[in-house]
């Protein structure tokens, strides 16, 4: 790795807002960087296809990554083996998953959380929020603490 060409590249973009890569550091670049893009109507129907074959529920951007995959294993330009990860649950994307054509009930964990009560700490400019920040952390610690002794105890 040539450490003091990607600092003066660096220096170069901080400096004008844009770069021109050099045409053999762009090269070696592309041999092992690709991009592709998915359509939005591309990674409903990797959502849904991945469901119905699967079972297995995909959010929006695992999907991209997923259909990505499927298409070029299906044109044999993928030849090593490839793991997706999948990058969020795709209960926070509701609408996506119901754009999706997928009918799913939010897990029972998740319901409960958003019928919780909201919680919070209005601070204020002025206000020292270390310390504001530090009291509510502790106090968190020491709830979670109790009730982790109080449930070894009984």
């Amino acid at each position: 790795m040539n450490y003091g060409l990607v600092d003066s590249l660096m220096k170069e973009f901080e400096q004008k807002n844009s770069l021109m890569i050099p045409g053999d550091l762009r090269g070696k670049m592309c041999e092992v960087i690709s991009s592709v893009s998915v359509s939005c109507d591309q990674t409903l129907q990797t959502m849904k296809e991945c469901w119905d074959e699967n079972q297995y529920l995909l959010c929006p951007h695992t999907a991209v990554g997923a259909s990505v995959v499927w298409d070029q294993r299906n044109s044999t330009v993928l030849k090593t083996p490839t793991v997706c990860v999948a990058t969020a649950s795709p209960a926070k994307f509701s609408e996506a998953v119901k754009a999706a054509g997928i009918e799913v009930p939010l897990p029972p964990q998740l319901a409960q959380l958003l019928a919780s009560p909201t919680r919070y700490t209005e601070m204020k400019k002025g206000d020292d929020w270390d310390r504001i920040l530090r009291n509510m952390i502790n106090d968190i610690s020491e709830n979670h603490s109790n009730k982790n002794f109080t449930t070894l105890r009984s």
